[in-house]
């Protein structure tokens, strides 16, 4: 499709980039990109500012990252710093902190949820203490407007034979 870039591993990509279409990053970019759709492969790493309609992270994401529709973080992928999203969903494994809040008006959930509301982590870090009331709808902490909020999801599946 025209309007595409990929950016195969290996390669480093420095400046400015502008892509009406889908980006797809195998390797680094430094700087800024802004496309309509972005992926960064298990590999790839974005540094600096990434604005895009979609964003799905399976490697590093920059410090600065607008995702307008969705942001989905991968159990692979990994994010720190200033995080803005419509919608959200981080598997177990994948890493997003820092100052992170939803667009206005946009409805947001995190992880898979607890099969009732989708916003309320079932455990780890930012998961109701027990005995404490639920989060409000949505899930996303309350608070004045750039309060930094964490969440790191490292969720290990298996059983252990007795």
């Amino acid at each position: 499709m025209s309007g595409d870039l990929t950016l195969g591993l290996g390669v480093t990509l420095t400046g400015t980039v502008t892509v009406p279409g889908r980006a797809v990053i195998h390797g680094s970019l430094e700087g800024a990109l802004a496309a309509r759709e972005v992926l960064v492969g298990p590999e790839g790493r974005v540094s600096g500012t990434l604005e895009a309609d979609t964003v799905e992270l399976q490697g590093e994401g920059p410090a600065t990252l607008t995702a307008r529709t969705a942001l989905v973080v991968r159990a692979t992928g990994r994010v720190t710093g200033t995080v803005r999203y419509g919608r959200l969903e981080v598997e177990p494994g994948g890493v997003l902190q820092g100052d992170l809040a939803p667009l206005t008006g946009a409805p947001a959930t995190m992880g898979k949820g607890n099969g009732k509301d989708p916003g309320v982590p079932v455990d780890g870090p930012g998961a109701p203490a027990a005995g404490s009331p639920a989060p409000p709808a949505g899930g996303q902490p309350q608070g004045p407007q750039g309060q930094k909020h964490g969440h790191q999801h490292g969720h290990q599946h298996g059983s252990k034979k007795r």
